[in-house]
Formats: structure tokens, C-alpha cells, sequence
């Protein structure tokens, strides 16, 4: 019977025992008046007392019966310490209460102290294990006995990464029971140390074997690539299965390592190197720092490695440049000499986005052939800009929002250049667009530079966007005057003005009686680019012939009456005769 079926096996029984122990610890908790956290005792003892049994017998056993018996005892040690943490919960649950925990605590303290010593017995053991399948001869081991055998590697580190966790919650243990926790650190930072460089060496020398393979593999020749190339592929994948086995544990080590704050900025570089996964590795000022210096240290070993041609490569370098910068302003002024005869009402940004991103993406490939012909890889090259381009997107948030904005603005075209406009509290003339901000120029000629998430993000009010545009006045006359007369005078008035428009029609009507005046409206249309000619003159025009034809413009006024009241407005009683 294999490992991985003795495996499940024990813990199919585990589990039966679990439940049974279970149902027994509620039958007596139901017939006994013991407290929760003496039954929790009572199991951790129990629990003790069979370990310490399977222990008894591991010294003699040998083979898989070995392996169970150290898998049953690691499984009790993971059931104690879950009692454990749950005894600690009641304890904190009494303290909350106000009830005495003294003396539970002193029990609790000793479990803990005992954990100390078994935690790093088992991580002394599964690393003994561990150390003798690793030295199992591989290259005659049949295929079935060599993929049990990589079964019970990765089933033992998966036993020591879960030893690791359980000595660092059991440091967590130890400071809320007020214990001192440094010996325990210590030797836990020992134990991690000498484990993650023997990892980093395995994960190492397993890469660099893989690169050969995969070398060899592509140097095959032609016509050989059948048996031979089969053999090396097996190769590879056992060396790939390998690989995943140790940089799981590696993983591991170093989140454990993390968390006691030693120093894990080589060993997740080496892990990004060996794996091509960057993943949660690159949130460290550290590892970025690193990557920084890979794409450095491979630009000047690409550098060096030309060295003879530099000069050549150089010339080269320049020459693609130039005629890139070159091909780049042709593109840039076909797209918009082709942008311009087009029929499509594109508005001015819309148009130089079209032209920028053409002139840009040949600017692109003519870089990119510029890192080639430098000898630098485009893949950690892209990898490293990626991380970068993160970093700095995070940063700029707010200018991303407002590029987001411009993109909205272009696509929706709610004014263009040249256009008047009112936005975020501003009024003026539409001087320049780009995907960040928007600059206009105000009527007393102030140019101001609005952020476009503050454009998008309110009312947009388009003065000159339409062709007509009306013209709205009101005009007060005294209520002693003619309102016929006056009425008659200005139609006549906007009948005589040239720039207003005949259709649609001027509105003069009565609107309002208000506190002093009797209130016309005046509601002519006129062509946008008219509106302030027009404004202006109507106003001088009944100004004058108002005057003229005795019609007062009246303004507020309020009309006091004094009322005079005599000094004794009431008799005064005369007091009686006696």
C-alpha cells in the first residue's frame, strides 16, 4: 500500500475517532457539572496521552508503518492545538465576564510551554524524513515508485510548512499568556534560516538544470528530435514537478519569515526568477529594487557582450531613430490630412488624439527594435515597466481620472476648440483640449486651465453651440403710460434692427405688474455670433425712443403717508367729589 493511500486511510479513521470523541465530550458535558474549560483539559490531556503512545512506537517502526504513525501523530498535534485555541477563547470570554481565570491560565501556560518542545521535535523529525528521501537514488527508481516517491517529498514539506505556521502561532500564544516568547523566535529564526537556503539552493540548481534541458532541446538536430527529445522531455517535467514541489515550500518559508520580519527580498527574487510569476512578490520596496537592478545588471551584460560592435550598434541605434521620428511626422500628417477631408465631424482633440496615437505607434516599434538590436530582453523589460507603470498609476490617480475624462469629452464631444463655453464656474472661449485639461480664455483675456475631471464632472453650458441663439429683455413702464403705445414702439424697433431674425418671430408681451412698473418682455432671435450686438442696441433704442414719446422707465420707489395724532386722543376720567 502506497504513502498517499496509508494517508487517507488514517485520516478516514481520525475522522471517525474525532466524531465519536466528540459525541462523548457532549454526553458528558451534558451529564457531568464539570466547567467547558476543564472538559477543554481533559482533552488536550487525552490528546497528549495518545501522542505520547504513537511517539513510544514511532522509535521502532520503519517504512510506511513509520510514515502513518508520524502522520496520525502530526494529525493529534493539529487537533490539539485547534482545542488549544479554543480553550484560549474561553479564557478570554471569562476574563470579559469578570469571572476568575487564574488558576486556568496557569494550566493553559504549561500546555503552551509544552508545545514549545513538541512543535520543534516534529519539525526536527519531518526534516530527518525529509533528508533521507532526498537522498534516494532517482535515475533507476521505476516510474511508478519514482512518482510515489516525489508524493511523500511533497507530503513531508507540506508537514514542515505546516509545522512552521503552528511554532509562529504558538509565539502568538505565548505573548497573549504573557509568556517570553525569545527563545522560541530564536531558534524559530535559526530553523527558517538554515531551511530557506536549502530551499533557495534546490530551487537554484533545479532552474538552471531546467534552462540546459530546455537548451539541449532546441539544439536538437533535425531528424533526431523522436527518441532523444522524449527522453529530455521526461526530464523536464520531472525537474518542472520538482520545482513546484520546493518553490511551494520556499513560498511558505518566506511568508512564515515575513511575518518574525527577517530578510526575504533574495529569496523572492529568486522565486519571481525561477517562476516568471511576479504575483504579491512585487509589493516590497525591496524585491522592486531588485527587479530594477536585473534589468541593469542584464542591460550591461547585454552591452558587454557586444562590446566590439558597440560602436556599429550605436550608428545603428541613431539611424533607426531618426528614420522612425521621421516615418513617425509622415503618419502624423497623413492621418490628418486624411481626417480633414473626411465627412466625419470630428471634433479638434478627437482629430490630434487620431494624429498622436499614429505618430506614437511608430515611435513604438522603432523603440522596440532599439531594444533589440541593444540585446536586451523584451519580456523582463515589459515586466519590470508593468510593475513600474502600477506603481506609478497608483500615484496618479487624479491625473488618470482626469485622461479618463478626456476620453469621455472626446468621445461625446460636448464643445470643441473656438467654442464659448461655461464649465466648473468659468466662462470664456476654448483655446486648447487635451486628454488631461481644458484651457480657455476668458472675456477680460485670462487663460485659465481647467482639469478635465472637473469639466466632465459638472453642468457643461455651450453658449455658441447652436447658430441661433435668443435674445431675452425686459423692459418696465410707468403704470400712468400708454402700454398700446409703448407695446407699438417695440415692435417697431425690432422691426427696424437688421440683424434680428424674422423666423421665428420676436415675443412682446405684458408679463408682469410689478411694484412699480408695468413689465414687457422682449424675446428676439438672432444668430449666435449677433447675440451681444443686437443685446446692446435694442437696450439704446428704447433708452431713446422711450424719451422721445414721453414714456417713463420707472424705477422702485415706495410712497410714505404721515398720519397726524393729537397729544391726548382720549379724556382723562376726573376722580370723584367726596
Amino acid at each position: 500500500m502506497c504513502f498517499n493511500k496509508t494517508k487517507h486511510t488514517i485520516f478516514s479513521i481520525l475522522v471517525l475517532v474525532l466524531s465519536f470523541q466528540t459525541t462523548l465530550l457532549a454526553v458528558e458535558t451534558a451529564q457531568t457539572s464539570e466547567s467547558p474549560g476543564e472538559l477543554f483539559l481533559e482533552k488536550i490531556a487525552d490528546i497528549q496521552q495518545e501522542t505520547s503512545l504513537n511517539r513510544s512506537k514511532l522509535e521502532s517502526a520503519e517504512g510506511e508503518s513509520r510514515a502513518a504513525i508520524f502522520l496520525q501523530i502530526i494529525a493529534d498535534e493539529e487537533e490539539l492545538r485547534s482545542v488549544l485555541d479554543d480553550l484560549l477563547g474561553h479564557v478570554e470570554t471569562l476574563e470579559e465576564d469578570g469571572q476568575d481565570s487564574n488558576a486556568l491560565i496557569s494550566r493553559v501556560k504549561t500546555v503552551v510551554t509544552q508545545q514549545s518542545t513538541t512543535i520543534y521535535q516534529d519539525i526536527e523529525t519531518a526534516g530527518r524524513a525529509l533528508a533521507k528521501l532526498n537522498e534516494v537514488d532517482r535515475s533507476e527508481l521505476p516510474a511508478d515508485e519514482l512518482e510515489q516517491l516525489n508524493q511523500q517529498v511533497a507530503v513531508t514539506n507540506d508537514f514542515l510548512d505546516k509545522l512552521y505556521i503552528a511554532a509562529y502561532e504558538n509565539i502568538k500564544r505565548q505573548k497573549a499568556l504573557d509568556l517570553n516568547p525569545a527563545a522560541d523566535i530564536k531558534n524559530m529564526k535559526s530553523i527558517l534560516q538554515n531551511r530557506v537556503e536549502k530551499l533557495a539552493g534546490y530551487v537554484e540548481l533545479t532552474w538552471r538544470q531546467m534552462q540546459m534541458l530546455e537548451d539541449r532541446i532546441s539544439r536538437l538536430p533535425i531528424g533526431t528530435e523522436g527518441k532523444m527529445g522524449a527522453s529530455l522531455q521526461s526530464e523536464l517535467y520531472e525537474l518542472e514537478e520538482k520545482l513546484g514541489i520546493v518553490v511551494g515550500s520556499l513560498n511558505a518559508t518566506v511568508d512564515v519569515m515575513d511575518k518574525l520580519e527577517l530578510e526575504t527580498v533574495e529569496y523572492r527574487l529568486l522565486l519571481i526568477k525561477a517562476t516568471g510569476n511576479v504575483g504579491g512578490h512585487a509589493f516590497n520596496a525591496g524585491v522592486i529594487s531588485g527587479l530594477v537592478g536585473i534589468l541593469y545588471d542584464k542591460s550591461l551584460q547585454g552591452l558587454a557582450d557586444n562590446g566590439p560592435d558597440i560602436l556599429v550598434k550605436i550608428l545603428v541605434i541613431i539611424a533607426i531613430l531618426l528614420l522612425f521620428k521621421m516615418i513617425a511626422a509622415f503618419s502624423g500628417g497623413v492621418v490628418r490630412k486624411a481626417l480633414n477631408r473626411s465627412q466625419l465631424e470630428l471634433s479638434v482633440l478627437l482629430k490630434d488624439f487620431f494624429v498622436s496615437m499614429a505618430s506614437k505607434a511608430v515611435m513604438l516599434v522603432g523603440l522596440l527594435i532599439v531594444l533589440t538590436q541593444l540585446g536586451i530582453e523584451i519580456g523582463p523589460a515589459l515586466a519590470g515597466l508593468g510593475i513600474l507603470g502600477f506603481i506609478v498609476g497608483f500615484a496618479l490617480q487624479e491625473t488618470l481620472s482626469n485622461f479618463a475624462s478626456g476620453l469621455m469629452i472626446l468621445a461625446y464631444r460636448p464643445f470643441d476648440v473656438d467654442d464659448v463655453v461655461e464649465v466648473a464656474g468659468h466662462t470664456g472661449k476654448v483655446r486648447l483640449m487635451s486628454l488631461v485639461s481644458t484651457t480657455i480664455v476668458s472675456f477680460d483675456n485670462q487663460r485659465l486651465v481647467i482639469p478635465n475631471t472637473k469639466i466632465w464632472g459638472g453642468v457643461i453650458r455651450n453658449i455658441t453651440a447652436e447658430k441661433n441663439r435668443r435674445v431675452d429683455l425686459v423692459f418696465g413702464i410707468g403704470y400712468g403710460d400708454d402700454i398700446g403705445h409703448a407695446e407699438k414702439i417695440l415692435r417697431e424697433i425690432i422691426d427696424s434692427h437688421e440683424l434680428i431674425l424674422k423666423d421665428p418671430g420676436t415675443d412682446i408681451k405684458l408679463n408682469t405688474l410689478g411694484e412699480s412698473s408695468v413689465d414687457f418682455v422682449v424675446r428676439p432671435w438672432v444668430r449666435t455670433k449677433d447675440y451681444w450686438t443686437v443685446y446692446w442696441d435694442i437696450i439704446r433704442a428704447v433708452k431713446d425712443r422711450f424719451d422721445k414719446e414721453g414714456i417713463s422707465i420707472p424705477y422702485p420707489q415706495r410712497d410714505i403717508h404721515l398720519h397726524q395724532i393729537p397729544a391726548n386722543p382720549l379724556p382723562v376720567e376726573q376722580p370723584a367729589t367726596p
